[in-house]
């Protein structure tokens, strides 16, 4: 079998907090509308409750990619997902239990690591091995036993400290191969074997100084193959001397025939040994290099009746093509009649096929290829034992590479480095069912802009650029620029296809500093001024019917917008702008309320705050206000970065601070967001953190404890839907970095 990436000493995966990012306006066509439902809790909480420990596994319900996830937005009943990815579907983990008859998966709880090797139980069920941490909220460490309908077992929880890529079973004894120095408490370098009654390490003792990557037990010996291959008593294990196996090169299959005449070894060749004394049988040729000089490598030995199937990532053997061939188990001369046509293989040294398994006359085939048979198929396929002919079944397209097929009672447990199966094509975009988050059929998303944030409009979804900071001292050149000159794309794709749509698009804005879209209007505001801390601004809005241009105005304050949104039929303009009181004194202004019919400034809306607004969330008639501020309306209430303000209905167009909103101290910074998510209000500066959104008081995390993990978060239907990211044992990477979509609550 392929040769796993080496687990790091400690099994436990490594978890990330991602800072939240505005959602103001990925909801403002649709939360101002109509107030968020969503149902969370709000009790209170002490100071020692307000950090939960991080997630090492995602939700048991989640839609995954394989790239991250930057943006999220919802537009009715669906929710669009951007960022850098190409396929997008369930996270099924990296084993699952099949139908061989049909192909088809049967729904199980996920694993979160990657599985090396699987064998089975001889009741139906299957022992797995790997690099797994959690399954369906439970703890294991590498190894676990696995039942016909994929649920695993609480009890049976062997710690290994390290990966595991070999397993042998023999009776009530569970022999345990790979690259780890315990199990449990009991020290065990790279060789275990544990009590499968109890799950306790029993007293066996051979430990190896390499990684062990095969294990075979035949007639009272247990074979361990790593750099080589020996022999040791299964009770004690100690070293059958009387075993001398000559092999130049590691082992990386291995097999004995059932009638105990033959132990055949695979890796840079194929070589049939005397089970007894380790020689090489000479008459047993499938190719004239000798081992360890074949042009490939053989990953997978399976005797089955009068044939040997071999498989691996060779050109040809026996006299046959590869990498999958039928051998006379005698000779090694190859069935020219075999024919499976597997093709497509993947890169590297690895590649090919991974592991067999015999169900019927059917053979199921595992690893890294693209086709069988001359039709694509995506690493897994199950073909004739006799001629290799493609058998039909319906199969999940798996996102990666077969390490092991299985075959336990009427099932099928396949095991890999993938985790998604059934995913789907997605070019950056994709579109998800609100109520399942299962991806449309018919939406192909297009990366219509490799950055920015979606604005959902009544004929598109826009993508560009939405928050902005004021001016840096620090970048104050020698030219006298307060301000990066910018240009940059509005972009727009349809909300059913994906599809992008060039007319509705607006591309070269000088200064770009902020968007939205208001009716059937998109309005884009650029800065006019560089060279002075407070500039002029350009508010243009443009149909979102055909594109065209309708109208500019200029607005009558000067200051920098870091944020557009909408209250009612006006413009909201955060960021902070210059005016002058009735006595002449100066002031600034953090929030304007702005018709966009003329660009008038609505006199009495004034949240006076004492520094700049950076982001604003809209629920209902309230309006969330983060920046770097201290003080907050008339009266000067103390509101460190964060407010809550009512509009006025009674006095339209005025703003009234909610004083009985309190929220805890934090860190000021133009970096702070807020996201109103009904009864929660979510903010971030250093982390995330959750209010209470009628008092501010910190509130227990609602988004099934991974608010910490979270990077975007908005209401739909009494629920939450939410992305998050962590980092988890998964393809072939310890620690890779797993974006994924979930909901909470409803």
């Amino acid at each position: 079998m392929p040769i796993p990436p080496a687990a790091s000493a400690t099994a436990a995966s490594v978890v990330r907090a991602c800072a939240v990012a505005t959602l103001t306006l990925t909801l403002a066509a649709t939360a101002a509308a109509t107030p968020s439902s969503a149902q969370v809790g709000s009790a209170a909480l002490t100071r020692d409750d307000r950090r939960a420990p991080l997630q090492a596994a995602p939700p048991s319900y989640a839609i995954v990619t394989d790239g991250d996830v930057t943006d999220l937005a919802r537009r009715g009943d669906t929710i669009f997902v951007r960022g850098d990815f190409t396929r997008i579907g369930r996270f099924t983990g990296s084993g699952m239990p099949l139908d061989p008859t049909t192909g088809a998966r049967t729904e199980a709880p996920a694993l979160d690591g990657q599985v090396s090797v699987v064998v089975a139980d001889g009741e139906g069920g299957w022992y797995v091995g790997g690099n797994t941490a959690t399954v369906d909220g439970h703890r294991f460490g590498g190894v676990l036993h696995v039942a016909a309908d994929g649920t695993a077992d609480p009890a049976f929880a062997p710690r290994v400290r390290g990966l595991v890529s070999a397993l042998a079973l023999d009776g009530d004894t569970l022999f345990v191969g790979g690259l780890f120095d315990s199990v449990d408490d009991s020290e065990r370098r790279n060789l275990a074997a544990i009590d499968t009654t109890s799950g306790d390490v029993t007293p066996f003792l051979a430990p190896r100084p390499e990684r062990v990557t095969e294990l075979v037990v035949t007639d009272g010996r247990l074979y361990v193959g790593d750099g080589s291959l020996i022999a040791v008593d299964p009770v004690t294990g100690a070293r059958d001397t009387g075993f001398e196996a000559s092999l130049p090169g590691e082992v990386r299959a291995l097999a004995a025939d059932p009638d105990g005449t033959r132990l055949y070894v695979g890796g840079r060749g194929l070589v049939a040994l005397d089970p007894d004394t380790g020689a090489a049988d000479p008459t047993f040729t499938p190719t004239a290099t000798p081992y360890g000089q074949l042009g490939g490598v053989v990953h997978t030995i399976l005797p089955s009746g009068d044939r040997l199937l071999v498989g691996g990532g060779f050109g040809s053997l026996g006299g046959t093509p590869g990498p999958l061939v039928s051998l006379d188990p005698a000779t090694g001369a190859g069935d020219p009649a075999f024919t499976p046509a597997i093709a497509d293989l993947g890169d590297g040294p690895d590649r090919g096929v991974f592991d067999l398994g015999v169900v019927g006359d059917e053979l199921w085939v595992g690893g890294l290829f693209g086709s069988v048979g001359g039709t694509p198929a995506t690493n897994l396929a199950a073909v004739d034992v006799t001629t290799g002919a493609r058998v039909s079944k319906t199969l999940d397209h798996l996102d990666g590479q077969v390490n092991a097929v299985e075959p336990s009672g009427a099932g099928l447990y396949v095991g890999g480095q993938f985790f998604m199966a059934g995913s789907v094509r997605s070019r950056g975009t994709a579109a998800l069912d609100a109520s399942t988050l299962l991806p449309r059929p018919g939406f192909r998303g297009h990366p219509v802009l490799r950055f920015g944030s979606m604005v959902p409009g009544r004929r598109a979804i826009y993508v560009a650029r939405t928050n902005f900071h004021g001016y840096d001292a620090f970048e104050h050149d020698a030219r006298g620029r307060w301000y990066s000159p910018n240009r940059l794309d509005v972009r727009a794709f349809d909300p059913t296809t994906g599809e992008p749509i060039d007319r509705l698009a607006v591309t070269g804005v000088q200064n770009l500093s902020g968007v939205t879209t208001l009716g059937d209007r998109l309005y884009v505001a650029q800065r006019l001024d560089d060279d002075v801390r407070f500039p002029r601004n350009l508010i243009t809005a443009y149909s979102q019917r055909t594109g065209e241009r309708l109208q500019s105005f200029v607005l009558p304050l000067k200051g920098y917008v870091t944020e557009l949104g909408t209250a009612g039929n006006d413009l909201l303009v955060a960021g902070s702008f210059r005016r002058t009181r009735p006595g002449g004194q100066p002031a600034n202004l953090a929030l304007l309320r702005v018709r966009p019919g003329n660009g008038h400034v609505r006199n009495g809306f004034d949240p006076q705050t004492n520094g700049p607004i950076y982001d604003i969330a809209r629920q209902g008639d309230d309006v969330y206000a983060a920046g770097i501020y201290r003080t907050a309306g008339y009266g000067n209430a103390f509101k460190p970065g964060l407010a809550r303000f009512t509009l006025d209905r009674e006095v339209p167009g005025t703003l009234d601070l909610r004083g009985t909103f309190h929220p805890p101290r934090h860190r000021l910074s133009h970096s702070d967001t807020v996201a109103a998510l009904g009864e929660v209000v979510m903010t971030n500066a250093w982390t995330n953190r959750f209010l209470d959104a009628v008092s501010g008081e910190p509130v227990e995390d609602p988004l099934d404890g991974y608010g910490r993990q979270v990077s975007f978060a908005l209401p739909y239907d009494g629920s939450l839907v939410y992305v998050g990211d962590l980092y988890l044992p998964l393809a072939d990477n310890d620690y890779y970095a797993l974006s994924f979509v979930s909901r909470a609550g409803g």
